[in-house]
């Protein structure tokens, strides 16, 4: 698998007209970005190959690096062959000075999700030991709901976040491709 590092990603682009391929998720590519990317989530990949272009390099990146190698196997097993991989992905492509573009302020809903059922959890026991014992129920409820979210791939709490007013946010702009990430 070819790799670029974050630092050589401006210059790769330039003199290679170089195609940048964003695997996150809509609303982390909606916190940030690189200019001129296109989103496509992982999940969504391999009912989007055709947006895709063949004839020049793509450069693939994620948060940190890891949906971005899933995303150039799958390519990869699709025949594609002109594939490199941002080192570090946009964490560490914005630590060494690159051009990303900050669209809101804000955490992503999977981080949200964390938050929000640790807090009950942490309530529940709470509430378990200084009210009344079946507090403890709320706890496990919120186990339970992670657990089917891990199963499932299905969580209803992250539903239910992005409907929050704090995570509206006009939607990200067009990709080059004119497609707007789903």
């Amino acid at each position: 698998m070819k790799k670029i590092s974050a630092e050589n990603l401006h210059d790769f682009q330039k003199e290679n007209q170089a195609h940048l391929l964003d695997v996150r998720n809509p609303d982390e590519y909606s916190l940030c970005r690189v200019e001129g990317s296109q989103c496509i989530p992982l999940d969504t990949l391999p009912q989007r190959l055709a947006e895709i272009p063949r004839d020049k390099p793509v450069l693939v990146y994620c948060r940190s690096g890891n949906r971005s190698r899933q995303a150039i196997e799958l390519l990869q097993s699709h025949g594609f062959d002109n594939l490199v991989q941002v080192e570090g992905g946009i964490q560490r492509l914005e630590k060494a000075g690159g051009k990303v573009v900050r669209s809101r302020r804000g955490i992503p809903i999977m981080q949200q999700v964390q938050v929000t059922a640790g807090s009950l959890v942490l309530l529940g026991l709470f509430l378990a030991w200084l009210v009344h014992p079946g507090f403890v129920f709320l706890s496990a409820f919120v186990g339970a709901g992670l657990v089917f979210a891990g199963l499932s791939g299905y969580c209803g709490m992250a539903k239910f976040l992005e409907l929050m007013p704090w995570n509206r946010c006009p939607a990200p702009p067009p990709s080059p491709a004119g497609k707007v990430c789903p």
